[in-house]
């Protein structure tokens, strides 16, 4: 269940770093 959580808020942290670079 933690690795699932710990996924998504990676995905998420990931997406808004690489959308808020540009």
């Amino acid at each position: 269940m933690i690795f699932i959580v710990i996924g998504i808020l990676v995905a998420l942290g990931y997406f808004i770093y690489r959308r808020r670079k540009i």
